[in-house]
């Protein structure tokens, strides 16, 4: 046995108690398995004594070229999510032999897929909140609109109000007109029949319009006293929703740091 690969073989277990990590450690000569020192679950390719021809693919890489080989192992199709590093050993700028390491990285391809998962979450659910948001932002533009085409109606019935009291005001002025006609044409006796018919139609319209103008009085007090009510409404509606657009902005911005602290996690594991 070479005298390098025998120093090496002394200081694999220091090495491997280490990295703490489960691993499997081999060191080969150009065509021999010399030392083995399998892990807590993982276990070496290879096996003590002569390499056989079909575990020297790789290996015969590695003694030629003289570079480092790495290659992933899935659980799916080989049992166990290993990595495998395979170094050249070299003496002399000859390669004398090799050092294998076989780590478990079951935990970090469950991390890495977990945090996959996670970040596919996270932005879906940044979608929906964003979707919030922007039906929120429309709710409050759509009852701000609401909220104006109310006032103006309020302004209508304001206007609709004055007219009533004017049509009132002349009822009032008919009615005393009426009555003063009929005042007159009885002073005139006989010559004041005819005047006295249409005082007494005088009284009976400025009485039907003042019984009229009260009841459309009425009624637009009892519309602006509904329009008042439907304005707080809207109005605390509008609060509400811009409170929600405020707070799903918030979320949102929350989400996106919170995304974007994934993707690097999920780089760093993928890295490491």
């Amino acid at each position: 046995m070479d005298k390098k690969l025998g120093h090496l073989i002394e200081f694999i277990p220091i090495i491997k108690s280490i990295i703490h990590d489960d691993v499997a450690i081999n060191i080969t000569s150009k065509n021999e398995c010399i030392y083995v020192l399998n892990g807590e679950k993982v276990k070496s390719p290879l096996e003590k004594g002569i390499i056989s021809n079909d575990k020297m693919g790789g290996l015969s890489q590695v003694l030629k070229e003289k570079k480092i080989i790495n290659k992933v192992l899935n659980k799916e199709n080989d049992g166990m999510d290993v990595l495998i590093t395979v170094i050249p050993i070299i003496e002399n700028s000859k390669v004398i032999g090799s050092l294998g390491v076989v780590k478990n990285i079951e935990n970090k391809v469950e991390i890495e897929k977990t945090s996959e998962e996670l970040m596919h979450s996270l932005e879906e659910t940044s979608k929906l909140i964003n979707e919030l948001s922007n039906n929120a932002i429309e709710l409050s533009n759509k009852l701000n609109i609401i909220a104006s085409k109310t006032e103006e109606t309020e302004k209508n019935i304001e206007e609709s109000s004055d007219i009533i009291k004017l049509i009132e005001d002349i009822s009032r002025k008919s009615n005393i007109l009426g009555l003063n006609a009929s005042i007159e044409s009885a002073r005139a006796g006989e010559y004041g029949k005819g005047f006295s018919v249409v005082a007494n139609e005088m009284r009976k319209l400025a009485l039907v319009s003042g019984q009229s103008s009260k009841k459309v009085s009425d009624s637009l007090k009892q519309m602006n006293n509904g329009m008042n009510v439907i304005v707080e409404a809207i109005n605390e509606l509008e609060k509400v929703s811009t409170d929600q657009a405020k707070s799903t902005e918030e979320i949102l911005d929350a989400m996106k740091k919170i995304t974007s602290n994934s993707k690097v996690l999920l780089n760093n594991v993928k890295n490491n």
